[in-house]
């Protein structure tokens, strides 16, 4: 979840060297294949799930026992995925980190292994305290689903009309329901 809402904020920068002829098609090819990802594992093994849908665990590789041969080179393939995507969430963490309070895009090193060691600590201290893994993608996704999907969207379309002097009261309250959904969203996560 986190990679998907950097890559909402760095897919610009990180098309920039691309051809300019093939970027839309690029793009859409990548938001294609993140779709076609997301469905296969939310519905896919959702719906095929030998047991009781309650019984399903926070960290689906829970639901296996460990002499499974399968779950093992899942397990893998996950340590491979964090192992290649940790080094992009901290290039794209740093690049808007330093850009947005420096206004340039690259630091010293010594600026680079203080933030990744900052990153890292978070997560151990995260990992260590409160291990409901569930749980915290609940509440932080409803929390960054609210911020970065209902609310950021609409306010930011309100303020261009807004300007234009194209508000009616109509929008604003269609856009007040989307925000308003978005935060029952959130509340539910405590609630059910």
């Amino acid at each position: 979840m986190t990679l998907g809402f950097f890559l909402h904020n760095a897919v610009i920068a990180m098309l920039n060297p691309s051809n300019p002829a093939t970027r839309i098609r690029d793009l859409g090819i990548g938001y294609i294949l993140v779709l076609i990802t997301y469905l296969y594992i939310g519905l896919g093994i959702f719906m095929t799930f030998p047991q009781n849908k309650g019984t399903i665990e926070d960290n689906f590789l829970k639901n296996f026992p460990s002499s499974d041969v399968v779950a093992f080179v899942a397990r893998c393939g996950l340590l491979l995925q964090m192992i290649t995507t940790f080094p992009l969430l901290i290039y794209i963490t740093r690049l808007q980190f330093v850009r947005s309070l420096l206004g340039k895009d690259d630091t010293l090193l010594f600026w680079r292994i203080l933030l990744g060691a900052v990153i890292i600590t978070i997560g151990v201290l995260m990992a260590i305290f409160f291990p409901n893994l569930g749980t915290v993608l609940r509440i932080s996704g409803s929390l960054s689903g609210l911020a970065f999907a209902f609310t950021l969207p609409c306010v930011v379309y309100l303020a261009y009309l807004r300007r234009e002097g194209k508000a009616t009261h109509s929008v604003v309250w269609s856009h007040v329901l989307i925000i308003a959904f978005g935060f029952v969203n959130f509340l539910l996560q405590f609630l059910i």
